[in-house]
């Protein structure tokens, strides 16, 4: 059941290199899964369509009802993600997640959708300790002409387009700053499987 309050696909970004981290963080195990599929588990709570944005389509199988769709615009970073995942969903909006976020919880979730429809944006982007969140972010298909003229001038920092089309800045409570913890290094993957309460495996 989707408990998104206006039509929303929920988009996985799963195609970074890792530089940092020396391997596939896509494929780091945690709580008896992947970190992948825990991301999946926690957005196909929430939304019918689930998209994986890949840099190949033919990395991961066997993802159950989760479309898997190669990145349109490889080697850009999250940008040509969120481009992807806009243009292959059904929906007319989507919720774009990066795929290294272990402590990921749907009530951070659920609390940014219930102000989407209000909003009357094209974004809505956390902000947790002073520093946007644009890979835990709604985006509409509006933004699709605007990431195009990005691409085309050669401007692939997400954070360009939120000066070009309307955004909204939300502030999580206390309750939800965990759900934005996400890992680059080994050395940030140990600590936050100590803190955050999470068994790797």
């Amino acid at each position: 059941m989707n408990d998104a309050p206006q039509p929303v696909a929920g988009v996985v970004l799963a195609g970074g290199k890792s530089t940092r981290m020396g391997r596939d963080k896509s494929l780091l195990r945690v709580g008896g899964t992947t970190l992948l599929r825990r991301t999946i588990r926690v957005l196909a709570g929430i939304f019918d369509e689930v998209l994986v944005v890949a840099d190949r389509a033919d990395r991961f199988d066997a993802l159950g009802n989760v479309g898997v769709v190669e990145d349109l615009v490889p080697d850009i970073g999250p940008l040509g993600g969120i481009y992807t995942g806009l243009k292959e969903s059904a929906n007319p909006s989507c919720f774009v997640v990066a795929c290294d976020m272990p402590l990921l919880g749907p009530g951070a979730i659920s609390r940014q959708l219930s102000i989407w429809p209000a909003a009357e944006v094209d974004a809505l982007v956390p902000v947790v300790n002073g520093r946007a969140e644009p890979l835990h972010s709604v985006y509409a298909k509006e933004c699709l002409p605007a990431i195009e003229q990005q691409v085309e001038r050669g401007e692939h920092r997400v954070r360009a387009l939120f000066d070009v089309v309307r955004v909204h800045f939300w502030h999580p409570g206390p309750e939800d700053v965990r759900s934005f913890a996400n890992v680059n290094t080994p050395d940030e993957w140990a600590e936050l499987m100590e803190t955050g309460g999470l068994d790797p495996c």
